[in-house]
C-alpha cells in the first residue's frame, strides 16, 4: 500500500476518539476501499519513535481475528494508519441496534471464542491490547470477530504513575474507564499488561449479555472507587431478558478476578468446556 497522503481520498468519517479520527477512504492507486486512522501527533504523550516501532510490529501481525495494518506514515503533524475497511461495523453498533437488552448465550460464546483467539495471538507475541471493548471488536462479513485498535492505535498514551494525576484531572480517554482493570486504575509502574486485557474481556462478556457495561453512565470517580474497592461485577444466571448457564457465569467470574496474578490467560480460558458449544463463522454471519 502507498505511504503518502495524496494516494488516499478521504470519503466519510466513521469514528472519532481521543486524538484520532477514522475515515473510510479510497486508495487511488489500488482502487480499493480502506480505513484510515489519523492521529494528531501534537496531542500525544508517547515518544514518536515508540509509536512508529509499535506500528511496524502491528504490520507484521497475521491472524484471522486480528485486524491487519496495511501501512503507516507521517504527513505533517499527523500519523496515518491504513487498515482494511470492515463493512460489518463493530459489536457495539450491533448491540445498540439489534440486541439492546443483550445477546443469547450461543452468540456470546461464539463471539468470545474469536476474541480470545485474537488475544491469545497478541499475548503470545508479547503484546497487550490495552483498550478492549465492544467498540473495538469488528464484524467481518465472513462471520469472524476482529480485534482492532490495539498497540500503537489504541492506548497511545502510556500512563505511568507520575502522570496519573494529570490523567485524572483531564479525564480525556481513548476509550472508557468502565473496562479498566483495578490494577490499571491503581497505576503500578507496569501500567497495562496482558492480564488487564482479560479483565476487559470479562467486561465485554457482561456487555454482550446485558446490552450495557457495568457502571454505565456513572461518574468517573464512582467507576474508579467501585472498580478498585467494590466487589467484582458478575453475571447472574437470570439476568434481565436472558437466562445464562452456570458455565458462562463462571467464565465471567474467572475473567473478573480482582487478583491480576491469578487471573487466567487467554490460552487457559480457551480450554473452558463452554467453548465446545461455539458455532462457526457462517452461523455467526447469519445472526449479526
Amino acid at each position: 500500500f502507498p505511504l503518502t497522503s495524496d494516494a488516499y481520498e478521504l470519503e466519510s468519517k466513521i469514528g472519532t476518539g481521543g486524538s484520532a479520527t477514522v475515515w473510510r477512504a479510497r486508495c487511488k492507486p489500488l482502487q480499493t476501499t480502506v480505513a484510515v486512522k489519523l492521529v494528531e501527533l501534537e496531542e500525544l504523550q508517547t515518544a514518536l519513535e515508540l509509536l512508529i516501532k509499535e506500528a511496524h510490529t502491528m504490520m507484521s501481525l497475521r491472524h484471522p481475528n486480528v485486524l491487519h495494518l496495511h501501512g503507516s506514515f507521517i504527513s505533517g503533524e499527523t500519523l496515518w494508519l491504513v487498515m482494511p475497511f470492515i463493512s460489518g461495523g463493530s459489536l457495539s453498533d450491533v448491540l445498540r441496534t439489534q440486541f439492546p437488552g443483550g445477546m443469547e448465550e450461543a452468540l456470546i460464546i461464539t463471539i468470545a471464542r474469536d476474541v480470545l483467539r485474537g488475544l491469545e495471538y497478541l499475548h503470545r507475541h508479547e503484546l497487550a491490547h490495552r483498550d478492549l471493548k465492544a467498540d473495538n471488536l469488528l464484524i467481518h462479513e465472513e462471520g469472524r470477530i476482529l480485534l482492532a485498535d490495539f498497540g500503537a492505535t489504541a492506548k497511545l498514551e502510556r500512563i505511568d504513575a507520575s502522570s496519573w494525576s494529570r490523567y485524572l484531572s483531564r479525564q480525556t480517554f481513548v476509550g472508557t474507564p468502565n473496562y479498566m482493570a483495578p490494577e490499571v486504575m491503581l497505576q503500578t509502574d507496569e501500567g497495562y499488561n496482558q492480564s488487564a486485557d482479560i479483565w476487559s474481556f470479562g467486561i465485554v462478556l457482561l456487555e454482550l449479555a446485558r446490552g450495557k457495561v457495568p457502571l454505565q453512565n456513572c461518574s468517573f470517580t464512582k467507576i474508579i472507587i467501585d472498580t478498585v474497592h467494590g466487589p467484582a461485577p458478575c453475571l447472574d444466571s437470570d439476568s434481565g431478558h436472558q437466562k445464562f448457564s452456570k458455565g458462562l457465569c463462571k467464565l465471567v467470574a474467572r475473567c473478573l478476578n480482582k487478583d491480576a496474578d491469578t487471573r487466567p490467560t487467554a490460552s487457559e480460558l480457551l480450554k473452558d468446556p463452554i467453548f465446545k458449544q461455539a458455532h462457526d463463522g457462517k452461523w455467526l454471519a447469519k445472526r449479526l
